[in-house]
C-alpha cells in the first residue's frame, strides 16, 4: 500500500525497542525504492500529548522529518554501549555488520555497509582539527593544485612509519599507494575497512597498515605530512606516475585515483588465493580449474592494464588497451608465473 511506511514510535525505551524490532523484522524484505520511515516522539509524550501541549503543526513537524532506517540502525548501535576502548568499538562494528549481513537485496546490503561503514570510520578514526597557519605559510586555495611542502615529520612518526616498510618496499603498487596514503592523510581513515582488509589477508603489509591507522590523526594534524623524505618511507619507484604521487595534481582527482588503487590492491590477494585454490582442484576437477584459472587471470590481467593507464595517465594518454608485461611489472612490481 505505501512503498515507504511511516512508523511512529514513543521516545522511552520500550519505544525504541520496539522500533528496532520493526527494523530488524523489514531488512530481510528490504527491496530497491521499499523501505520504512522511523518517527520518534520526544521522551514522555504520547501523539495525543504532544498535540494537546504544542498544538498539531508539532505532529506534523516530526512526521515531515522522519528518520531513515540506516540513521535508525546506525543511532542505536552507536548509543547502545559507551565506546569507551578499541573492544567497544569493535564491538559496535561487527553488530552494524550483523544487520547489513540480513539485508537479502546485494545492491542495498553493499550500500548499507558503505553507509554505515563511513559513519563507523569517522567516529573510530576521527580527524584531527588543523592548526591556523601562521603568517607567512602558504594557504591552499579550493580548487589548487596540491603541492605538497617539505616534511617534517616528529621522530615518533617517523619510526613507526619505517617500521613496517619491509613488506612493502619489493612491491612497487604498494609502496606507491601507501605512500599515496601518507601523502593524504585524510583517506586513511575513510579507507580503514580496505586496509584492515589488506592487513588480514596479505600479511607482508599488516605491519605498515597498522601504523598508518594508528598514526593518521598525528599525520593529518601535521602541517606537513612526512611523506616523501627520505628514510621515512620508501620512496616510489622513478617510474610511478600516479596522480596521488604526483605534484601539481587536483586533489578531487588525486583521491579518486588513490581509492581505485586501494580496492585493486585489497583484490590483489584474493586473486591470488584463487588461483592457488584453482590449482589444487586440478586433479579432481580440471575443466572447473581451468575456466576458473582463465577467469581469474583475465581479471589479474584486467588490473594490471589498469594499473598501468593510471601510472601513465599524466605522462601521456594510452594509445592501446595492450600492455607488455614489461608495463606489468613496472606499474605492479609482480612478474606472472606458471
Amino acid at each position: 500500500m505505501a512503498d515507504k511506511p511511516l512508523l511512529c514510535f514513543d521516545g522511552d525505551a520500550a519505544g525504541q525497542r520496539a522500533a528496532m524490532r520493526a527494523a530488524t523484522r523489514a531488512l530481510p524484505v528490504l527491496r530497491p525504492g521499499r523501505s520504512l520511515q522511523i518517527v520518534t516522539l520526544p521522551a514522555g509524550l504520547d501523539p495525543d500529548d504532544l498535540i494537546r501541549r504544542d498544538g498539531a503543526k508539532a505532529l506534523d513537524r516530526l512526521l515531515a522529518a522522519p528518520q531513515t532506517l540506516v540513521d535508525l540502525l546506525w543511532s542505536h548501535e552507536r548509543d547502545a554501549t559507551p565506546l569507551t576502548g578499541p573492544e567497544d568499538k569493535a564491538g559496535l562494528k561487527a553488530r552494524l555488520i550483523d544487520h547489513v549481513s540480513a539485508i537479502a537485496d546485494p545492491d542495498i546490503a553493499a550500500l548499507y555497509r558503505r553507509e554505515l561503514l563511513d559513519r563507523y570510520g569517522a567516529l573510530a578514526f576521527p580527524k584531527r582539527e588543523f592548526q591556523p597557519r601562521e603568517a607567512g605559510q602558504r594557504e591552499f586555495r579550493k580548487g589548487a593544485p596540491y603541492r605538497p611542502t617539505p616534511p617534517r615529520a616528529s621522530p615518533e612518526i617517523t619510526a613507526r612509519l619505517r617500521k613496517g616498510t619491509s613488506g612493502a618496499s619489493r612491491d612497487y603498487f604498494a609502496q606507491a599507494v601507501f605512500a599515496g596514503l601518507a601523502r593524504h592523510p585524510g583517506e586513511i581513515s575513510r579507507h580503514a575497512d580496505a586496509l584492515l582488509h589488506l592487513a588480514q589477508t596479505d600479511r607482508d603489509h599488516a605491519q605498515i597498515v597498522d601504523n598508518l591507522l594508528e598514526t593518521a590523526s598525528a599525520l593529518e594534524g601535521s602541517e606537513n605530512p612526512p611523506i616523501s623524505a627520505p628514510g621515512i618511507l620508501p620512496p616510489p619507484p622513478d617510474n610511478t606516475r600516479f596522480s596521488f604521487l604526483s605534484e601539481g595534481t587536483d586533489p578531487v582527482s588525486a583521491r579518486e585515483d588513490l581509492a581505485e588503487a586501494i580496492a585493486l590492491l585489497v583484490e590483489r590477494p584474493a586473486l591470488e588465493a584463487g588461483l592457488l585454490a584453482a590449482n589444487a582442484r586440478f586433479d579432481s576437477d580440471p575443466d572447473a580449474a581451468m575456466a576458473e584459472q582463465a577467469r581469474l587471470r583475465t581479471r589479474k590481467l584486467a588490473i594490471e592494464a589498469r594499473l598501468v593507464q593510471m601510472a601513465r595517465k599524466r605522462a601521456a594518454p594510452v594509445a592501446q588497451d595492450v600492455i607488455t608485461e614489461s608495463d606489468a611489472i613496472a606499474a605492479t612490481g609482480h612478474q606472472e608465473t606458471d
